[in-house]
């Protein structure tokens, strides 16, 4: 295959990781920002498939008016920014027959489903296998194997799979798995307990000591009853038992307070020290519903249910 020409709908770390991944693989890669920020020269550390690198990546961008035809459009936003983009833009961004790839931890799938109607071909949507964080001051930290999860065309009526699997083994990816959307929603709440242990301690609710794996593990579950209680039946799929990844990120945790060239210590002390919004935004689609469930329990308290209710309160 040729080289493609990718516009990749999103500026923020994700975007331009995968920006800075396939430019380097030859391909022409152009930027469309949705909340208006341009970034220039930007330094790049990354770790990819175990070697690790150190380059910098000027990224090109382009409006909404006169943009030209795209091999494949990859938005690298949320769902509701990604529907506020498509009402906003130019149909020409979508309309000729390209390859619409959303990255995205779907955990609700009207939100696609509201996608699909936009889009001239239903798009595919894949969890891309990545740590990437951008940190003012010290640039784009990035470790990937390159791996993605795609949501399967029995899911997803976007066709049939031969043809993605083509145009992303062109693009240096390897789809590790065709999964449903249990698996989606599994790792969006995996993820999300993650995320509130570390909202905890970026507001200084708990400790770094009180940060293990066994609080983690304690918000999860506090989250899989929820689910079970409100939405009874919503298939949960994870890709392997959440314990050992808790105590791999409690690990980190303990080491985040040294200075270390490492791209996953680096991209967590970001979290840690400036990554409040980021965290937050995470837990939105959460929040209300975890309010409906609180409602209803008993006064019996569970680690999770406590830091689940104080961080809820910050957010």
């Amino acid at each position: 295959m040729h080289k493609l020409r990718i516009q990749i709908v999103g500026t923020g770390a994700l975007g331009l990781s995968y920006g800075h991944l396939l430019t380097a693989q030859g391909h022409e890669v152009v930027h469309t920002t949705v909340r208006g920020i341009y970034m220039d020269q930007v330094p790049v550390r990354a770790r990819i498939t175990g070697e690790t690198t150190i380059s910098s990546y000027t990224p090109r961008y382009q409006g909404l008016e006169g943009v030209a035809a795209s091999d494949v459009n990859i938005f690298a936003i949320s769902p509701a920014a990604c529907s506020r983009y498509l009402d906003a833009a130019d149909e020409e961004v979508v309309r000729r027959p390209q390859t619409n790839l959303i990255f995205a931890s779907a955990f609700d799938v009207e939100s696609t489903q509201n996608i699909s109607s936009r889009l001239a071909r239903n798009p595919f949507i894949a969890f891309p296998l990545i740590s990437s964080e951008y940190c003012p001051g010290d640039g784009l930290n990035i470790a990937t194997d390159m791996g993605v999860e795609v949501l399967s065309p029995r899911e997803s009526v976007s066709g049939d799979q031969l043809p993605l699997r083509l145009i992303l083994d062109h693009m240096g990816m390897d789809v590790s798995a065709y999964v449903g959307l249990g698996r989606f929603r599994a790792r969006y709440l995996q993820t999300a307990a993650v995320y509130v242990v570390l909202l905890a301690l970026n507001v200084g609710l708990i400790t770094h000591a009180d940060a293990d794996a066994a609080l983690m593990l304690s918000v999860l579950r506090e989250f899989l009853d929820m689910i079970e209680g409100t939405a009874l039946g919503l298939a949960l799929d994870f890709p392997a038992p959440p314990e050992a990844s808790f105590a791999a990120v409690a690990s980190l945790i303990a080491l985040s307070r040294r200075h270390s060239d490492e791209i996953l210590l680096r991209n967590l002390h970001y979290l840690l020290s400036s990554g409040k919004r980021k965290l937050a935004c995470h837990l939105t689609p959460l929040k209300t519903m975890w309010a409906r469930h609180a409602s209803s329990l008993s006064l019996s308290k569970t680690p999770g249910r406590n830091i689940l209710t104080s961080v809820f309160s910050t957010c």
